[in-house]
């Protein structure tokens, strides 16, 4: 999974432990945090979204050559493509929050999921941004305490 760092960057690591109200986050760097399950953006499951899953307007991570962290942007535009593949090379052109803009495939993305104002708003058919469902959200954090749950028997093993 990736977590958002207090730069706002997301960085690859693993959830150590949860309770009803925070998750405990472990970097692969070493470094540790706590974040708050209210906050959906917080944690985003290491999981690439499928090419039809994508659209102009939705908010992701994106990775860059080099780098070990992953930036927050937003979807300006998807290459239309006659693949039936899930994943795709080239295909989305991405704006990251400090400018930069990038051409970006399949596997080098990840969804970012819906705040609860952007819920409301996709609901309620104002605002109406692209982004991912409550549902989406749940499926996360039962994947996060499934992880956790594996890392523990494993550990007792």
């Amino acid at each position: 999974m990736f977590a958002r760092w207090t730069n706002g960057l997301y960085y690859r690591g693993f959830v150590t432990s949860a309770n009803s109200t925070t998750v405990f986050i472990s970097y692969d760097d070493g470094d540790t945090i706590t974040l708050h399950k209210i906050d959906s953006t917080a944690v985003i499951l290491d999981h690439p979204a499928c090419y039809s899953e994508v659209h102009a307007g939705q908010r992701v991570i994106g990775f860059r050559p080099g780098r070990t962290r992953y930036y927050p942007g937003v979807v300006t535009r998807k290459k239309i493509s006659d693949s039936n593949n899930c994943y795709q090379k080239a295909v989305y052109h991405v704006l990251f929050d400090d400018a930069d803009k990038r051409l970006q495939d399949s596997l080098q993305i990840r969804l970012i999921p819906c705040t609860a104002s952007q819920e409301f708003n996709v609901k309620s058919n104002s605002v109406n941004p692209v982004c991912s469902s409550s549902s989406e959200i749940k499926y996360v954090w039962l994947q996060m305490t499934l992880q956790i749950v594996l890392t523990y028997f494993s550990a007792v093993d």
